[in-house]
């Protein structure tokens, strides 16, 4: 191959690259890096226990909060580049305890979401993904022990 052939398939290549570019940004920021919306919702019935939250990572400990009936408990973050991204929550609820992961890295591989909400009432905790809408489309998590 001539050597203007090749300078030729090396500016070809760096112009694909630039044009290129904004697309893979975007794409890894949406899938790698994008923001990611948490919120523990309470629907505990309005006179009964409050709810204890307890939300953390490795890296972050959020402290306990206490939720009455429609009150909620947020953080937004973005994951990291590894994508090994890992919260967690512990609700308390009178005698009652249930422990589970709030987000984990790799679960938005295929099915990307901004939003994790998880409502809670007294069969145990539902997540949601509808920020409009906390009660629509409700998948069991965890039922209280």
């Amino acid at each position: 191959m001539s050597g203007s052939r090749k300078a030729s398939i090396g500016i070809a290549s760096i112009i694909f690259l630039f044009v290129l570019s904004p697309t893979l940004i975007v794409e890894i920021e949406a899938k790698v890096l994008g923001k990611h919306n948490i919120k523990v919702y309470s629907d505990l019935p309005e006179k009964s226990y409050s709810l204890s939250v307890h939300c953390g990572s490795k890296d972050d400990d959020f402290g306990s909060r206490v939720l009455y009936h429609g009150q909620s408990f947020d953080w937004n973050f973005r994951t990291n580049l590894i994508g090994n991204t890992l919260y967690f929550c512990t609700l308390l609820w009178g005698p009652q305890k249930i422990s589970f992961d709030a987000f984990k890295g790799g679960w938005d591989k295929n099915d990307y979401h901004h939003d994790y909400i998880y409502v809670v009432d007294r069969t145990g905790v539902y997540l949601s993904h509808d920020p409009n809408n906390l009660l629509h489309n409700l998948q069991p998590i965890s039922q209280w022990v």
